[in-house]
């Protein structure tokens, strides 16, 4: 094998092996970004059950609607 022929095997290996990673740290950062986003939208949803604190200290008199 001449060099050249080494040389460009070893660049398409460690293109390759970036390119891996690279992929990988997608990856997981898409599991995060929909795990975070799943647990977001169930602490949004038990928001919404809350009752409305602020609205019930409100100086104009009325109650907020439940």
């Amino acid at each position: 094998m001449d060099v050249q022929a080494h040389l460009t095997l070893h660049q398409l290996a460690q293109d390759f092996r970036l390119e891996r990673a690279y992929r990988q740290a997608f990856a997981s950062h898409c599991r995060w970004y929909e795990a975070t986003a799943r647990q977001n939208q169930a602490d949004f949803q038990a928001m919404q059950r809350e009752p409305d604190l602020l609205g019930w200290l409100r100086r104009d008199g009325q109650r907020p609607v439940p």
